[in-house]
């Protein structure tokens, strides 16, 4: 036998297998829509499986199979060739099923260079197998043979699945859309010519392109299986904050699944979904007192009359103006003025400005003048007679003083409402004029 088993598989949950190797770097890594990471040998290593049904080293390398070693030659086509360690094959004459080596007892495991080691005229066993092509096969046929493929990979492993112990399934060239569960103990073969069966992964490539999240899915495997010979493409994001794969593997016994010669291609990343809005922030502190207006103190004047004080400001309602207060005997005063109006309750609801307080009385007439003298009065300079004059009357008495200002309207705000730049503090009322 020649092939190239790999000898480990990442068994993911979260990330997919990506490109294993070629011809000449064999290998495995892993990718992810949205990630990427890799493990695998690096050039010019092998890996190899011993003493298992599957236990050949790759091309390059050397490895016990557990029954037989040495290098093989063969042509599929006729020619000639030799088995070292074994017996001369000359290609004249393929075998009949019923032949020994032949049937479903042949050993000829498909490997990378097509050979056909046991001259039944394909690379694998033509009369145990599965074939798959999505050229030219139809759902509806057996599958048993080149000429009567099926159309998916899903059929052919439905079929393999059907023998016990498990076929394998050689599949064609060609592009299967379909998202693929691996059956246990089936292995798949891709790069055959869908015409001749002849198997060349370089010239016939076996694309696998997945519908769902999970473009190939590998679960429970705890017989040998092999996948080898196929690109695998992971769907590229659809949404929702879901990963997809290309290759999805859990449960799988260690060194019992082995993908060999494939590429895996991530899927393109997207956006993922939007995060959950955030909990809602504390409640402010208190905001400070506002500065409390001072009403003004009512004017004095040298009489003794005094003008009202201003009202209060700091208070909801506002406060009118006080009355000034007499001067000199009994005057009338003026009125305080009215308060501003005020708003006690909504947001911004505004206030107006306290009203001027009334104006004093006039003030009440002076004391009558002294009546003139009794005498006979006097001849002036120029010789003419003047009587006598009576005393100068005395002074008004002063007036009332004004009352005082009303104080401004004052707006109260309740909790909550947001106070702009523009608000003042509430202010007290003018003082009013002596």
């Amino acid at each position: 036998m020649s092939m190239r088993p790999l000898g480990f598989v990442l068994a993911c949950l979260s990330l997919t297998l990506a490109a294993c190797g070629d011809d000449s770097s064999p290998g495995t890594s892993t990718t992810a829509a949205g990630g990427s990471g890799s493990t695998g040998m690096a050039d010019g290593t092998t890996a190899a499986s011993t003493g298992g049904p599957m236990g050949t080293t790759a091309m390059g390398g050397t490895g016990d199979s557990g029954s037989s070693s040495g290098t093989s030659t063969g042509m599929a086509d006729g020619g000639s060739g030799t088995t070292e360690g074994g017996s001369e094959s000359t290609g004249e004459g393929l075998c009949m099923p019923d032949e020994p080596g032949c049937g479903c007892d042949g050993i000829d495991v498909p490997d990378i260079d097509g050979l056909d080691e046991n001259n039944d005229g394909i690379d694998g066993l033509a009369y145990c197998s599965v074939f798959v092509s999505a050229l030219g096969g139809d759902d509806g046929n057996g599958g048993l043979s080149p000429d009567a493929p099926v159309a998916t990979l899903a059929r052919g492993i439905e079929i393999a699945q059907g023998f016990d112990p498990p076929r394998a399934v050689l599949v064609a060239e060609g592009t299967y859309v379909e998202t693929v569960t691996v059956g246990n103990g089936t292995s798949m073969y891709g790069g055959y010519d869908a015409s001749s069966w002849t198997r060349n992964l370089q010239t016939n490539t076996s694309t696998i392109e997945g519908t769902q999240a999970r473009t190939l899915i590998a679960n429970d495997i705890d017989l040998p299986t092999e996948i080898d010979g196929f690109t695998i493409v992971a769907r590229d994001y659809v949404g929702g904050g879901q990963s997809t794969y290309g290759v999805w593997v859990r449960n799988a016994i260690g060194g019992l699944l082995h993908l060999d010669y494939c590429e895996i291609v991530g899927g393109t990343a997207g956006d993922g979904a939007d995060g959950v809005d955030g909990a809602p922030g504390p409640n402010g502190g208190d905001g400070m007192p506002a500065d409390q207006g001072t009403p003004g103190a009512g004017g004095a004047s040298m009489c003794g009359a005094t003008g009202g004080t201003g009202g209060h400001g700091d208070v909801c309602p506002s406060e009118n103006g006080l009355p000034g207060s007499a001067g000199g005997d009994p005057t009338a005063v003026g009125a305080g003025g009215s308060a501003g109006s005020s708003n006690c309750d909504g947001c911004f609801d505004g206030a107006s400005p306290g009203s001027l307080g009334g104006s004093g009385a006039v003030g009440s007439n002076g004391m009558a003048g002294t009546a003139g003298s009794d005498d006979d009065g006097s001849f002036g300079v120029m010789g003419l007679w003047q009587a006598a004059t009576g005393s100068d009357a005395s002074f008004g008495f002063n007036g009332g003083g004004g009352g005082g200002g009303g104080a401004g309207g004052f707006d109260s705000d309740p909790f909550g409402c947001e106070i702009d730049g523009s608000s003042g503090p509430c202010s007290g009322g003018g003082g009013g004029g002596a």
